[in-house]
């Protein structure tokens, strides 16, 4: 890396980095945003997912105990707290996949939808 920062030591790509797009005229920053993610960012990426998923299902399982306790019916409740669930589950892998799509066209929302679809069902 240069002084300024502005220009890499990365003259040709060979082995690992053969399959990224890295151009000599590249800034560094550019380049991190070709290479794939570092443990560490996969990482936290995934302990935010499980912090997400897990407090969505805490706070549906929460919602469907009160209402059992408030005299709702146990089915009721029950399917209740699993439509809160499984509704905040679809909207949040829309909007990640919605974020992944240029938001220029219907069809770029039907993409992301199907796909937080898929999600939700599996």
């Amino acid at each position: 890396m240069s002084k300024d920062g502005q220009r890499h030591n990365i003259v040709k790509t060979a082995g690992l980095l053969n399959g990224f797009q890295i151009t000599e005229d590249m800034a560094i920053e550019e380049i991190c945003r070709v290479l794939p993610p570092t443990l560490f960012d996969r990482v936290i990426t995934a302990t935010a997912n499980g912090v997400q998923h897990g407090s969505l299902r805490g706070g549906a399982n929460v919602i469907g105990f009160t209402l059992q306790s408030m005299g709702t019916p146990t089915n009721v409740a029950y399917f209740l707290s699993k439509f809160i669930y499984y509704s905040g589950f679809f909207s949040i892998r829309f909007n990640m996949y919605l974020r992944n799509e240029t938001v220029d066209a219907m069809s770029n929302y039907m993409s992301a939808m199907y796909q937080a679809a898929m999600d939700t069902g599996q």
